[in-house]
């Protein structure tokens, strides 16, 4: 009986995740408590999430490296899991007469890595990537990233070191979406 009990868990905790992949677009679920995720679109790699809490509504996009599986939601409020290295593209600031921007963020296994850096391909040297990174005059290009993220980072311990290839196409489109998008004004 005790073992059943503990395969019944262990299959509902990792059933959840699994079972995000098979979204279709245009399905919402609650994906964490008052957190409610909707698959908006899913075109050359990019999926397009809008992101509904009580304080309002946003899109996010969000795209793996080559040969990576899609980020799905993880069910703890809006943050994504899998498909290491993936790029998230979310709504900007505005920036006087430049308009918005969309911020672009590179996460790991652990999140926002303590190094970060790109290159386009056929470059020899590295980029860092900064917080402030605007990818927009590579759209339709491809890079390669680098990221290494610690699940403890104060003490360096649980290193990730990961690299791949991220395809920008229909990166300018994908801003526009997100920016386009929700309530919530960031």
């Amino acid at each position: 009986m005790k073992f059943n009990v503990v395969v019944a868990l262990l299959v509902g905790l990792f059933a959840s995740p699994l079972a995000a992949q098979s979204w279709t677009v245009g399905e919402e679920r609650e994906v964490d408590e008052g957190y409610y995720f909707t698959l908006l679109s899913s075109e050359q790699g990019w999926r397009t999430w809008q992101i509904e809490t009580r304080e309002g509504t946003r899109c996010t996009a969000v795209k793996s490296a080559e040969g990576k599986p899609h980020p799905v939601p993880i069910g703890v409020a809006d943050h994504f899991w899998k498909g290491t290295p993936y790029l998230v593209v979310s709504k900007g600031h505005k920036f006087g007469s430049m308009g918005r921007v969309g911020r672009f963020e590179l996460k790991g296994r652990h999140g926002n890595g303590t190094k970060t850096q790109f290159r386009l391909m056929g470059e020899r040297f590295w980029s860092d990537w900064k917080h402030t990174q605007n990818l927009m005059e590579h759209d339709g290009k491809r890079i390669g990233v680098s990221i290494s993220s610690y699940e403890y980072p104060h003490s360096l311990v649980g290193g990730a070191h990961e690299k791949g290839v991220l395809n920008l196409t229909g990166l300018s489109k994908v801003v526009e979406a997100v920016e386009n998008c929700g309530t919530l004004d960031y």
